[in-house]
């Protein structure tokens, strides 16, 4: 694909700082998460836990106030998914480096796969998408 800042683009969605942003609201009132494709379980859910990120302070306290936004007005999730170039890395992610230059990833959207946040208590998340009808 393109550049993490093109992929939010993609969804109509621009990065606060596209340094430590992890998400953003498209003009189309939708949210954009980024996440690693790894974590995405079959069944179209992405689980995580805002605690066990080692940084990017600045990225979960937005992700913290897109996600309670979300949640409250019922917006759809659009997913931009990372993967690490080499796998080995994987099990050592967490969403805090999804923005660094420490890892080489790809970066990629899937626009045929809409979400809801199902469950959000101010740490722990829970995203569920399905695919889109056309």
């Amino acid at each position: 694909m393109g550049t993490y800042t093109e992929a939010f683009e993609q969804y109509g969605a621009r990065l606060t700082n596209p340094r430590w942003s992890v998400s953003a609201i498209s003009d189309r009132g939708e949210l954009v998460v980024s996440m690693w494709e790894h974590a995405f379980r079959r069944g179209g859910i992405y689980e995580d836990r805002i605690e066990d990120w080692k940084g990017n302070k600045q990225g979960q306290r937005e992700l913290v106030e897109h996600l309670q936004r979300a949640l409250q007005e019922g917006l759809a999730i659009r997913a931009v998914f990372v993967t690490a170039l080499d796998s080995r890395q994987e099990a050592q992610l967490d969403q805090g480096e999804i923005t660094g230059d420490a890892v080489k990833k790809d970066v990629f959207t899937r626009p045929d796969l809409v979400g809801r946040v199902t469950a959000f208590d101010g740490n722990r998340f829970v995203l569920e998408f399905r695919r889109r009808q056309s």
